[in-house]
């Protein structure tokens, strides 16, 4: 079997990562224009708690993503997605934005990706058209690239388009990054892989699963073979806890240690270190032993987190974020392909979901949780006065 991606995965793949740009750009414009409007970290953690709740909340009506065709599941998601950044700017056009609109649109796109980020995951090795484990470690790296370039671009862009152009051009370029994805899906054919009852996956633990697409059935698997997938998800749940609250910090910190014509910097250089490890993730061996790689690289990350927070310095904090960040994309990339490779086919929409769900159900905890400890405990506690004002706030 075929190793090569072809030219359906490179369009799919070229045109998510777009729009994934896109929608970062315009994520962190408005999570600027917030910030700078009301100087109050808390609405950073607003924002982030409720793009994040709906993948915890929608979960459940999720098992008709391998119920309907890969292709329009993904149409399905992104269109949701857009709901919220195409409302906004139609508000701001009309002179009657609010901040509240801005944290219904938040929630209103988290609905999307809750529905979008498992259809893609599902959909990757029907644009592929095989399950090889090796095509499938070399795609699921490749589609950490969105991510890292959205990070890298995100910053970049937003924070000097909202301080020259506006809100409105941000959330502009997030529904014509939209249009562009939409489009090439549209246009993309996808592999007929098995969906329904004889799917299977390819690593030892997938066997042969009579599956009618119920959560009955993807939930009793997961009791027995995939066991040890389950200690996985919730390893991952307090993972991305501790990084929406990194993220939610980071962001207030950069502001206030670079002002906002530098905040993205920090991060814009976290992801370019991203975008290296996405592309070097398939020399470190992913598809041979994705865990082990995958434990290596968080012992990295948290190493990154304690040097960001060492000193009130651009510079420091730019250098932690880039080796907090970079391990991310390895990360992500071996647990897509563990979760690829392990579950059977026909209930990787299911899974993938209860993934998100899992993965994700911590971060509106998380992201709200690190708002309050900026603005209420940790700020006040290190100014000149307070009970940190002679240890962490000498740092």
């Amino acid at each position: 079997m075929t190793t090569s991606l072809g030219p359906g995965f490179w369009r799919i793949w070229a045109t998510q990562t777009l729009s994934i740009i896109g929608s970062t750009v315009s994520g962190i414009g408005v999570a600027v224009h917030v910030y700078v409007t009301t100087g109050d970290a808390r609405w950073l953690g607003y924002l982030t708690a409720v793009a994040a709740a709906p993948a915890v909340l929608v979960s459940p009506f999720l098992r008709r993503l391998d119920r309907v065709p890969r292709r329009s599941a993904l149409i399905a998601g992104d269109c949701l997605a857009v709901t919220g950044p195409l409302a906004a700017l139609l508000l701001v056009w009309l002179g009657q934005l609010e901040l509240w609109h801005l944290v219904v649109a938040s929630a209103a796109t988290g609905v999307g990706n809750a529905v979008q980020s498992p259809a893609l995951s599902a959909a990757v090795p029907a644009v592929l058209g095989n399950t090889h484990p090796q095509t499938l470690a070399k795609a699921n790296s490749l589609f950490q690239l969105g991510p890292a370039a959205g990070i890298v671009l995100g910053p970049a862009i937003a924070a000097p388009l909202v301080a020259w152009q506006g809100l409105s051009a941000v959330l502009l370029l997030d529904v014509v990054t939209f249009a562009v994805a939409m489009a090439a899906t549209v246009a993309t054919p996808f592999a007929d892989l098995p969906t329904e009852s004889s799917g299977t996956g390819t690593g030892a633990n997938a066997g042969t699963v009579t599956d009618d697409g119920s959560w009955r059935v993807a939930l009793r698997w997961l009791r027995t073979d995939g066991r040890a997938l389950v200690v996985l998800l919730v390893a991952i749940g307090v993972v991305n806890l501790c990084l929406a609250f990194f993220n939610v910090s980071i962001l207030a910190v950069s502001l206030d240690v670079g002002g906002v014509s530098w905040a993205g910097l920090p991060i814009a250089l976290g992801g370019l270190a991203m975008v290296a490890a996405s592309l070097a993730a398939p020399l470190l061996g992913l598809a041979r032993r994705p865990v082990r790689v995958a434990a290596a690289s968080l012992g990295l990350t948290a190493l990154g987190c304690v040097l960001a927070a060492s000193r009130p310095s651009l510079l420091v904090v730019t250098l932690g974020v880039m080796v907090a960040l970079a391990p991310m994309a390895v990360v992500n990339g071996g647990i897509a392909t563990l979760f690829h490779t392990a579950v059977p086919t026909s209930m990787h929409g299911r899974v993938f979901a209860l993934r998100s769900t899992i993965g994700r159900s911590l971060d509106p905890i998380g992201a709200a949780l690190a708002g309050v400890v900026v603005a209420q405990v940790a700020g006040p506690a290190m100014a000149p006065g307070g009970a940190l004002a002679g240890s962490m706030g000498r740092l």
